[in-house]
């Protein structure tokens, strides 16, 4: 088995240092970009978990609050169809 040194020397006798050059800048950007990946993660998570908390909570004090009584005086609502009018096919 062969260490680190002598594959990188045999691959440089190969095709010689141009594909050498610049390896660890590139290498290190493609780090900064895992990092970066990640931690757009880990902030997006946060913003969902925490819209999901919200609603969850928003929701639960929906259902304690009582429903509004029906009104007493629905029958001067448009729906009611008690206009003089709607005789005539009127709708308003």
């Amino acid at each position: 088995m062969m260490d680190i040194d002598s594959l990188l020397a045999h691959s440089a006798e190969r095709s010689g240092d141009a594909r050498l050059d610049g390896l660890e800048q590139r290498v290190w950007h493609r780090v900064r970009l895992t990092e970066e990946r990640r931690h757009l993660g880990r902030i997006r998570t946060l913003a969902v978990t925490g819209a999901l908390v919200f609603g969850v909570i928003n929701g639960g004090f929906g259902l304690l609050v009582p429903a509004n009584p029906p009104s007493e005086i629905g029958v001067l609502t448009l729906a009611a169809g008690l206009s003089p009018l709607s005789g005539m096919g009127i709708v308003g």
